[in-house]
């Protein structure tokens, strides 16, 4: 039973991620379409970007086939490995990394590249833009640096 418990769990946290990120997407393409950029806070707008390499645009020249395979390959990767993560923390970390890969994926295939819109600026600074799924696999990441720190101090 906890298996099985476990199992849905960490699925669900997977499918959210997806499901919120596509939802964001979706929302924000409409919206940018309305209004063009739109200013959600003095630092915080709606800007669209379509980005056709890798995370903040890194390897933007690559071929598209080529960054879908990239892509899908390392989502097979953290699938065996978030199936096989056995701290909670470690599997809350893939699903936040294999959800926010997937809704990333879905992008590239769908339009060939992945639509970032949250733009964040201030006085003088500004990041680039990203998404939701960008933050999952951010967050995710950070949680497995953390974990192995941990881990090593033990």
């Amino acid at each position: 039973m906890y298996n099985k418990f476990y199992m849905i769990s960490k699925s669900f946290l997977t499918l959210f991620i997806v499901f919120a990120d596509q939802m964001t997407k979706k929302f924000a393409l409409q919206y940018s379409f309305k209004y063009g950029i739109y200013s959600l806070t003095s630092f915080l707008k709606i800007l669209i970007k379509w980005n056709y390499g890798l995370s903040f645009s890194v390897c933007d020249s690559f071929h598209t086939r080529v960054l879908q395979f990239v892509m899908l390959s390392a989502c097979i990767l953290l699938s065996s490995m978030w199936h096989k993560a056995k701290i909670k923390s470690e599997t809350i970390a893939y699903s936040l990394i294999l959800g926010g890969g997937i809704g990333n994926l879905i992008d590239r295939i769908w339009h060939g590249a992945v639509l970032d819109f949250i733009y964040i600026h201030m006085k003088g600074f500004s990041f680039p833009v990203f998404n939701i799924a960008d933050i999952s696999i951010t967050v995710g990441i950070m949680m497995i640096i953390w974990n192995n720190i941990m881990y090593k101090k033990r």
